[in-house]
Order: C-alpha cells, then structure tokens, then sequence
C-alpha cells in the first residue's frame, strides 16, 4: 500500500534507485501499466537475470560495484534490452508477403491504367488460404496514399444477396463522414445531381448516404418488376460514377466471387461496362477449384470479354521452398542450412499453402515441438520428431481442425455460433446470441487467437468494445458443418436475418 512504489509512480521511477541500468530496466517493465508492455514469460524474465548476474560487476561480497560498471560502460552489456529474449522467446510466424512481389505490382499497374478513365477487371484466383486477399489487401495502403478509393466485400457461404456487395460502398459513404464537413460539402451536390429524385433509394441500401445528402422523398412504387430493376440499374451506375475520376480512381475489391448471387455478378457487369462510370478497377477474388464451367462467375466473365471490358486473369500460387525458407529466418532467426531442411519438411506438408504453413507452425509450438533455447538465442526443433507427428494425420487441414477440437468446450460453443455469422462477426452479436455481456466472449475467444483460428481486426481491447474479428473460411466452414447440431445452427441463422 505505499505510494510510493505504486506502479508507474513518477516520484520515484525505477531508474532514480541505486541500482544498475539494466536491474533498473527490468524492474520498470515488471511495474508497468499495460500487461503487454510486461515481461509475458517466466523464463524471459529469468533469461534477463542471468544475464545481469552474467555481465554485471560485482565485488566479493555479491554488492554491486558502481565504479566498475561505470569505468566498463563501452562493454557490450550496456546494449543490454529488458525484455528483448522474453519477445524472441513468444513464436509469432510473420505476417509479412512472400514471393508475391510480381502480383502485386501487377495489381498496381492496372491501378495506374485506370487514371486515364478506363474500367478494367482483375480476377485474383487459387485455393483457400493462398493468400489471394493478402495479396490485394497490401496495394490498399498505396493505393490510397495517391488519391484513389479502395473499398471492399466479401461474399458469404451462408447468405447470398446484395446487401453483401454493397458493404463496400457503405465503407465508401463512412470514408467521405471520416472527412468532416469540408468532404460532406464536397460531395453532397454531386451525389444528389447523379440520383436525382430517386435518392431514397440509394439511402434503403446504403443507410449512411442520408447523412451525406438529407432525407429524400419516397419513391413511386407504381412500376412493374422490370421498370423498377430498370430504374434501379440507372440509378446505381448514375450513384458509382460520381466517384471514379483520373485524380480519385474507384477501386472496388469483392472477395470469395465463387459464392457471389446471380443479382450481385449483374450489377459487377453493369459497372464495368456502364459509359458513364469512369477509372474504375474491379478486383475479384475467387476459388477456382470451386468454380466449374456451369457457374454464373463463368458466364458473367464471358460477357465481359465479349464486350471487350480488359480482365487480367491473375493466379496466386503456392509459396516456393525458398519462400518457406525466408519465413522462417523471419520468424525463428535461424541459420540458412538449418531454416532450408525445416523448409523443405513444411513444403513437402502443406503444399507451400501460407495458411497451412502458419497452422502447422503454431500446431507444433503448442506441442511443445518448436522450443525457444535461452542458452543459444534461438528457436530448435527436431526435424525427425516434427516427420512422425505429422505422419498421424491425413493432411494438414486435419490439424487445424485439431486446434479446433483442443479448445474448451466453452471456446467451442462460442465459435460455433460465430461460424453462421460469416468471416467477420461482432462480440456483440455473439454476446446477444448466447446471452452473456461481452467481456466473456472475448474471454472466450482469446484461446482461438492465440491459435491464429480468428484475428481481431484492431486489438483485443477493441473485440473487447464490440468491433469485428475475422475467422478464416476453412475454419469457419468445418465449425458450422462439424460442430452444429440442427436447434443451435437454427437459432444462430435466425438471430444473424434479424
């Protein structure tokens, strides 16, 4: 209860006690505030206290001696970095891209074309957990740094319309409120001149357009099934071109196409090959194993091509032995002989799948498998041991199904319900469902982060405060087809149309 040791207390910090730098350093990382600025392992903290034991002088009566340390501060132990073998020691495989560099300035230099008013297409193809949305999602960064739009969605397994289309251009509406009053002056005139007086409705399916434009009049509802699909394709080709110019190309990605409806592919078509809709690029993710020559995708790429809009077919393929190799000198700072036989094992296993890699690198780890050595630095393993673990399951995806199954019960019952709420779903949705506050979902969601099934989309504070995680199709299809009986997948279903 003395105040003054309480934890971040500035009368008396660490650093003003009569004590080295380095035994200064640790104590202040111990007392800090937030729990991931302190040490996260027993043994990191230990590691730090063999080295001051190590490196620090001494007398012969175990005191400290101020005056050689201070006559060897040019020693190498003055680099010393509380912490810094405690953050080696916690495996996190890098999220960095590898072997993509090609893909990637090809999706940039279709972006470049499109500034001169064209329309153009980008079909990104390959297998669950290539790295097809990794792949885009890495030019949105530049691409909005030169003044263009990029705005997404994703189409859903389980819900098939629309509404799921236009996600992406309820994230362009948020973009222009981002920009205060200045942006919503700036583009208020222009969005009314393009609908005109059919403004309610673009406002049904994009709610936040009302903020932008004012409450619009109620439309005539006295049209036949056509005129009405008419009036509504007049209205949102009218809607999209106000936004693509040469100094702000329109950039719209929509992941997972192979389950696109029918309705969202037409109004794809109908943007792309619209006159009035200028530098607009369309970028489209998709399964190609999954789409065979009956699928409404095929067709609506037929008509594309018959009426000459430009498509880049653009296939991701699986990392290459080198590529595995330079991840895991990222990840685990080992030595290239070592890294290329552990390499060649993960290439062999998971086909050079950078999501498979990721999982099998975690499944190991929490097998205790992959080991962090204090004593040399670095992370160990045995190649061997590795070989006839992996041996016991039939294929890859067979273990990321087991870290599903090594999670609690609670854990499971969690992510079953989150399974029908597609790749991205809100604690508090999840909350409403099961009937518990928040705070407990995320508790029970930590585990499921911990082994790379969900990634919060900002940090675990935010999941906290209710915004959206992400959960990885493959992980998401197995809990709902695994893990559902026929009440609780009803229930859920329900809850999510409400």
């Amino acid at each position: 209860d003395n105040p003054e040791f309480a934890v971040g207390d500035s009368y008396f910090p660490p650093s003003s006690l009569i004590v080295p730098k380095e035994v200064a350093d640790i104590i202040e990382k111990l007392l800090s505030k937030t729990p991931e600025e302190r040490y996260q392992s027993a043994p990191g903290l230990c590691a730090d206290l063999e080295f001051c034991l190590r490196t620090l002088p001494f007398d012969d009566d175990g005191h400290y001696d101020a005056e050689k340390a201070e006559r060897g501060k040019a020693d190498a132990g003055r680099n010393f970095v509380a912490g810094q073998m405690d953050l080696y020691s916690q495996f996190k495989a890098t999220t960095k891209l590898y072997g993509r560099e090609d893909d990637v300035a090809a999706l940039l230099g279709s972006f470049e074309r499109i500034r001169s008013s064209a329309r153009e297409a980008v079909l990104v193809r390959g297998y669950s957990g290539i790295g097809k949305s990794s792949v885009v999602n890495t030019v949105r960064r530049p691409i909005s740094k030169s003044g263009g739009w990029f705005i997404s969605g994703k189409f859903d397994q389980f819900t098939r319309n629309t509404a799921l289309m236009m996600v992406a251009f309820r994230d362009l509406m948020r973009q222009i409120l981002a920009g205060g009053v200045e942006s919503v002056k700036k583009w208020k005139p222009r969005i009314l001149e393009a609908v005109g007086t059919t403004g309610a409705l673009m406002i049904d399916l994009l709610p936040e357009l009302e903020r932008i434009i004012g409450p619009q009049p109620a439309l005539s509802m006295d049209l036949t099934p056509t005129e009405s699909q008419n009036r509504f394709n007049r209205v949102f080709s009218q809607f999209v071109s106000v936004f693509g110019s040469p100094e702000n190309p329109l950039v719209l990605f929509m992941d997972d196409l192979q389950w696109a409806d029918s309705a969202s592919l037409k109004l794809i078509h109908l943007i792309l090959t619209s006159s009035s809709i200028t530098s607009l690029l369309v970028i489209g993710a998709y399964r190609d194993n999954e789409v065979g020559p009956d699928h409404p995708l095929v067709d609506t790429i037929n008509q594309l091509t018959k009426e000459e809009v430009p498509i880049t077919d653009m296939e991701i393929k699986p990392l290459g032995t080198e590529h595995i190799s330079e991840l895991l000198q990222d990840s685990t700072r080992c030595a290239e002989p070592d890294g290329r036989v552990f390499a060649e094992l993960l290439h062999r296993k998971t086909g050079g799948n950078p999501f498979f890699v990721h999982q099998l690198l975690k499944t190991w780890h929490s097998d205790g498998l992959l080991t962090f050595n204090f004593s040399r630095l670095c992370w160990v393993w045995d190649i061997n041991v590795m070989e006839q673990a992996i041996m016991a399951t039939d294929n890859v995806v067979d273990l990321v199904m087991q870290q599903i199954r090594k999670l609690r019960p609670e854990a499971q019952n969690v992510l079953k319900y989150a399974a029908a709420l597609g790749d991205k779903f809100s604690t508090l949705v999840l909350a409403a469902i099961l009937k518990t506050s928040v705070m407990v979902i995320a508790k029970e969601l930590w585990d499921s982060v911990q082994a790379g099934l969900i990634l919060p989309v900002a940090t675990y504070r935010a999941s906290v405060d209710g915004r959206p995680v992400h959960y990885h199709d493959a992980c998401a299809s197995f809990t709902y087809n695994n893990l559902y009986n026929d009440n609780e997948e009803e229930e859920a279903t329900l809850y999510m149309h409400r």
